[in-house]
C-alpha cells in the first residue's frame, strides 16, 4: 500500500466545480496524471539515451537489412 500525503494545488475554481459536478475526484485523476507524465518522460529519456544505438542499428539495416530477409514470404 503506498502512503498518500497532502498538498496544495491551485486550479481554476470553475475548473474544479465543474468536475466536482462530474464527480471528477481530483486527487485520483492527478495522481494518474502526474503517472502517465512520469512515463512519458521516462520513454523520451530512454530514447535520448539510447538515440546513437538506435541511428547505429537503423543504419546497420538500412545497408544490410534483417537477418530473415531470405526467409520472407511477404
Amino acid at each position: 500500500m503506498h502512503m498518500k500525503t497532502r498538498t496544495n494545488v491551485s486550479i481554476d475554481k470553475e475548473l474544479l466545480e465543474s468536475a466536482k459536478s462530474q464527480n471528477i475526484v481530483i486527487s485520483t485523476l492527478l495522481e494518474k496524471a502526474i503517472k502517465d507524465e512520469l512515463k512519458k518522460k521516462a520513454e523520451e529519456d530512454w530514447v535520448e539515451e539510447n538515440k546513437a544505438n538506435l541511428n547505429r542499428y537503423n543504419q546497420r539495416i538500412t545497408e544490410d537489412g534483417v537477418f530473415s530477409d531470405e526467409l520472407r514470404t511477404f
